[in-house]
């Protein structure tokens, strides 16, 4: 690259000494990139070895003239950014500015005065290495132009793919959320189904402790069809917010329940979303102690309260806290009932365990249960 500026010189040895060196590095870049196809050495060894050489050129041969060392920085310069980057391209600026300010400072005057023959050889010399360091700056700019317009070409075409893959995958994604919204529908009408089979076959009993038994069934029916009527109306089909749920779920048990007690019903959830394998368990123990308290722990002459509260224990874990402030009436192999046993199989499939604690103000349920979602 900067052969012509050594040729041009007066002083054979210093000229045979530049121009040696730069057909060496020329020849074995030429031969490194042929082995190895690896550009990017080639990049840092033009890059470095040019700015040695052009330092030395500037400051170490004084009789010729220098207008095309300032052009080769130039290129050195965009050659670095182009081939290496933004870091790599920085570095070589520094050491370009270097170069120039050193040149100014210690060396300009002495090459203005040593500079003396301006005949047509040296002309033409300079000439020819101006030329040739602006051919090679265009070449590079319109190199870099040409890439350029083929990356956003590339980028043009990618981006359109992209598009048409997104449109599908909107179109999937709009099939599946339907598909999943008429599974929970179905699911939902097929439990409205049991349940209205289970209440006509109710009205069809005399016993007032099968009807009884009918409703508790019916219930829990209506518990898991609930569910599904909430995930297939929300926005998302996997989880379910704990405080909403229980708020309707116990007000669907206290409008189905045939005791006439007022009951208020407080519920607080730290946890914002449980999924579905965790929310059906969970709310068939909620939908047995509050059918539990409305039927046995609240005499006709007290109003009823109840408290839920959902806590976060730990990671996959959660509290779950139940109380009453009613009077419990009923006998005591109560832990030995249908409801409680379910209770206690429920919490085990959510790999968790409960206390019952009672005292003069009411019952409380504390579970320690697992999030499987």
């Amino acid at each position: 690259m900067l052969t012509i500026i050594n040729v041009t010189t007066s002083d054979r040895f210093q000229q045979g000494i530049a121009f040696i060196i730069c057909v060496f590095i020329a020849l074995s870049s030429l031969l490194y990139l042929k082995r190895t196809q690896n550009f990017t050495h080639i990049y840092y060894v033009i890059a470095f070895s040019g700015c040695l050489i052009v330092f030395a050129t500037l400051n170490g041969i004084i009789d010729i003239l220098h207008f095309g060392n300032f052009i080769w920085q130039v290129l050195l310069v965009m050659v670095t950014f182009f081939g290496l980057g933004k870091k790599p391209g920085l570095i070589v600026s520094g050491f370009v500015i270097i170069n120039v300010i050193y040149y100014f400072l210690f060396s300009v005057e002495q090459n203005i005065n040593q500079v003396t023959d301006f005949g047509l050889a040296v002309r033409v010399a300079l000439i020819i290495e101006l030329v040739t360091a602006i051919l090679s700056i265009a070449y590079l700019i319109n190199q870099f132009v040409i890439t350029h317009d083929y990356a956003n070409k590339e980028l043009l075409l990618a981006n359109e793919s992209l598009k048409n893959r997104n449109t599908i995958i909107s179109l999937k994604n709009k099939e599946k959320i339907t598909l999943i919204q008429e599974v929970h529908h179905r699911v939902k009408n097929n439990l409205q189904i049991i349940i209205s089979l289970l209440r006509l076959q109710k009205n069809e009993l005399k016993s007032d402790e099968a009807k009884k038994q009918f409703t508790e069934a019916i219930n829990r029916v209506m518990v898991m069809a609930s569910i599904h009527q909430k995930l297939y109306k929300d926005k998302s089909f996997t989880q379910v917010v704990p405080k909403d749920y229980f708020t309707e779920l116990t007000n669907d048990i206290i409008t189905l329940s045939s005791s006439f007690n007022e009951v208020e019903i407080s519920i607080e959830s730290e946890i914002e979303n449980i999924g579905l394998k965790t929310i059906v368990p969970l709310g068939l123990i909620v939908n047995e102690l509050v059918s539990n308290s409305i039927q046995h722990a609240f005499s006709k002459n007290k109003r009823g309260g109840i408290q839920i509260l959902i806590t976060s224990n730990e990671t996959n874990k959660f509290k779950l806290i139940y109380k009453d402030n009613g009077s419990w009436t009923e006998p005591a192999n109560t832990y030995s009932s249908f409801g409680l046993e379910l209770i206690e199989i429920l919490a085990s499939q959510l790999e968790g365990k409960y206390e019952r604690t009672s005292t003069v103000s009411g019952t409380e349920y504390s579970f320690n249960l697992k999030n499987l979602d």
